[in-house]
């Protein structure tokens, strides 16, 4: 799934939605056994199966974003025209991370942000909200762990994901090499 999908399918959930209100948590660290079990059992697979061949539930799953437009609108107290313009999607991410540099601050945590580079960084595609995204942050005063450079001081980037000519997370050595960069920006390196 790209950057695009998983934004529009958050902007979608109401009950992800209920994130961005203070009340709102599902205490999931102490539930992690039926996390795992969730997982495990693969039950959403047919669920996701019967979506995709579902012409009705798909028409309804694009109506939402226009549905959760007031939603949005009221938990960022911003005035959003659409959950589908990049400028808007760049704004409500600035809001959410707004929020979420409250919270953690509220209870004496520091928020650090991870940047994961995507490989279409190293095929001369630069993701369309990699700047915006890291603009926000920077313009939020966030702490930025961008694994990028380190990628790039190699020499050769791609030889950090599974496939060299298809989308895919980190192997192995990737994700040595973000942590590492993670660990070294902690401890203030």
């Amino acid at each position: 799934m790209h950057q695009e999908e998983a934004v529009a399918g958050q902007l979608r959930s109401r009950f992800l939605l209920r994130y961005l209100t203070d009340e709102f948590g599902q205490n999931l660290p102490d539930r992690q056994p039926e996390v795992d079990a969730f997982w495990r059992a693969r039950a959403w697979e047919p669920l996701l199966a019967a979506f995709e061949q579902d012409a009705q539930r798909k028409a309804a799953w694009a109506q939402r974003l226009q549905d959760n437009l007031p939603l949005v609108r009221a938990a960022l107290g911003a005035d959003i025209a659409s959950l589908g313009d990049d400028d808007a999607l760049v704004g409500i991410f600035g809001g959410v991370m707004t929020i979420a540099r409250r919270r953690v601050a509220a209870w004496g945590g520091r928020l650090v942000v991870v940047v994961v580079p995507n490989m279409d960084d190293y095929v001369g595609h630069v993701p369309r909200y990699r700047l915006p995204v890291l603009a926000v942050l920077r313009r939020l005063d966030l702490p930025i762990v961008d694994v990028d450079a380190a990628l790039r001081a190699t020499g050769d980037p791609l030889a950090f994901y599974p496939r060299r000519n298809d989308w895919g997370h980190f192997n192995a050595r990737g994700y040595a090499l973000m942590a590492r960069q993670i660990i070294d920006a902690l401890e203030g390196r």
